[in-house]
């Protein structure tokens, strides 16, 4: 089985352009401090970004730091995730978003873990039923195998699956094989907690809260949110934007 990790990333988002490449930490942007991250795992790499020329700046990244770049379309973002999985003939692939500086390596094991042969789709679910990718944690990536996506392509064409890598993948469990993890107890039914970046706001909180798990040398999550609990200012922020940005 040959697996390896895609990164989607575009410049182009609406609501904060250039969210994936501005300085983030140390003059680091967010793609490159996960492209560093999940370098850990000891396997292939590939940034899906697209064709646009303000992605060309992504490209010159990858080359930096010595990942694959796949480029494709910005629509179809199934087809290019796809195509960026079939260069290599990859089976298998942990699917990972540009905008979640948090992400765990330790999460990300697991997924692996849990894997089985006849599995099309691992991911971590909240206590609520919630695919950890429709959550506003930020923390986790999520396993499936590209003949189950090539499969979405061949029996779908609604925007909204293009878009979506996944959904359709486990919104229909009657053609899918899949398997939930639960998330850790101390997320499991927070509904609270926002660790992504869509806009200007999150990007300054992240940065804020990046830079004490850098200082505090915290090494899980737990740590994280123990420190949210006891600061009610940031909690505050979080859910208002997680009802600004509701998935």
């Amino acid at each position: 089985m040959k697996t390896a990790v895609i990164i989607q990333a575009r410049k182009g988002s609406q609501r904060l352009p250039n969210k994936i490449v501005k300085p983030f930490f140390q003059e680091k942007g967010i793609l490159e401090i996960l492209i560093r991250e999940v370098k850990k795992l000891e396997l292939p790499v590939i940034v899906a970004t697209t064709t646009h020329e303000i992605d060309d700046e992504v490209e010159q990244l990858c080359q930096k730091e010595k990942v694959s770049c796949f480029r494709g379309s910005e629509e179809n973002v199934l087809n290019r995730f796809v195509k960026a999985a079939r260069t290599e003939d990859y089976d298998v692939v942990y699917r990972v978003c540009a905008d979640n500086p948090f992400l765990s390596v330790s999460y990300m094991k697991e997924l692996g873990s849990a894997w089985e042969d006849s599995l099309d789709y691992v991911c971590h679910r909240d206590g609520f039923g919630h695919p950890a990718m429709k959550t506003h944690f930020g923390f986790f990536a999520e396993m499936v195998r590209i003949s189950a996506l090539e499969k979405v392509l061949s029996v779908t064409k609604d925007p909204l699956y293009l878009e979506h890598v996944t959904n359709f993948v486990y919104e229909h469990p009657d053609m899918f094989s899949l398997h939930w993890l639960h998330m850790p107890d101390f997320l499991r039914y927070r509904n609270d907690i926002r660790m992504t970046v869509d806009t200007e706001e999150d990007f300054r909180t992240m940065q804020e809260l990046y830079q004490l798990k850098i200082e505090q040398n915290w090494e899980s999550m737990d740590e994280l949110v123990v420190w949210l609990d006891n600061h009610p200012e940031f909690l505050a922020g979080m859910k208002k934007n997680i009802k600004a940005n509701t998935k």
